[in-house]
């Protein structure tokens, strides 16, 4: 069974998971918790340790309860690692070196507060989907227009049309300026030829710097921060205004969606 979300968190922070769960499996959204019945049911005679990384892999989104915990169970390392995409929620103390850019903090609110910040995330990941899909039926039409033709300088002009098509794809025009990425962070991008650098400002009030280079479409930086550092690989679309990707960080990968 895939899941929309799978928890992970420490033993010390079971009640804020039981309560999160809770919440979620509420709203209707599915939801993998260890210490639920259907779950103790799905793993019933299979090896935790083999079978449980598959369930945090395949699950649409991984919400990690960040606590200092967190990082000393060898449990929740394997979960970590097998991650796709991370929504870190930080639910405990939690040393600063051990903090990253999209970190959100446990609401007053409690763990019905975090549900659209789930919904989002959720609706983030299927946008992302249906543009790649959309992105490789515009490739395979593209593919097939060029197996019909017929005669090789027709063959030769369909590759060049191709080519010339791409070019026009990658012209979204610069990218300086001003944008919001979808955890609320700003960012300020300046171009000079092919280096780009950003500066963003976390919302704990962290500085943030990458730097790097764009290639038509394509962008990849590396950011760093007093806290941290990772990479960034995006996409530039919508007619350059916006630009879709993933970064990483300490503990694994999450979007890096901006728009403006």
């Amino acid at each position: 069974m895939n899941y929309d979300v799978a928890i992970s968190y420490a033993s010390e922070n079971l009640e804020r998971a039981e309560q999160l769960h809770k919440a979620l499996t509420g709203s209707g959204i599915n939801t993998f918790f260890a210490r639920d019945a259907e779950a103790e049911i799905l793993l019933w005679g299979k090896n935790p340790r083999k079978d449980m990384p598959k369930i945090y892999k395949e699950a649409r989104c991984c919400v990690l309860l960040l606590s200092n915990h967190y990082f000393v169970s060898p449990w929740t390392k394997l979960e970590l690692r097998s991650a796709t995409n991370a929504l870190p929620v930080v639910v405990g103390t939690i040393r600063d070196e051990l903090r990253t850019l999209h970190d959100i903090e446990w609401p007053q609110g409690g763990a019905a507060a975090l549900v659209p910040h789930v919904r989002e995330k959720l609706k983030q990941l299927e946008n992302d989907r249906l543009e790649r899909r959309q992105r490789w039926q515009n490739r395979l039409k593209i593919g097939v227009g060029a197996l019909a033709s017929v005669g090789s300088i027709i063959a030769v002009t369909a590759v060049a049309n191709q080519r010339t098509q791409a070019r026009l794809e990658e012209n979204t025009g610069p990218i300086d300026g001003h944008w919001v990425d979808s955890f609320g962070v700003a960012w300020e991008i300046e171009q000079d030829g092919y280096k780009i650098r950003l500066y963003g400002k976390a919302p704990n009030g962290i500085d943030i710097s990458a730097s790097g280079s764009r290639h038509g479409r394509s962008i990849r930086a590396e950011w760093s921060s007093p806290k941290g550092q990772g990479a960034i690989q995006a996409e530039i679309a919508a007619g350059g205004k916006s630009i879709l990707g993933m970064a990483s960080g300490p503990y694994g990968n999450f979007p890096f969606n901006l728009s403006r």
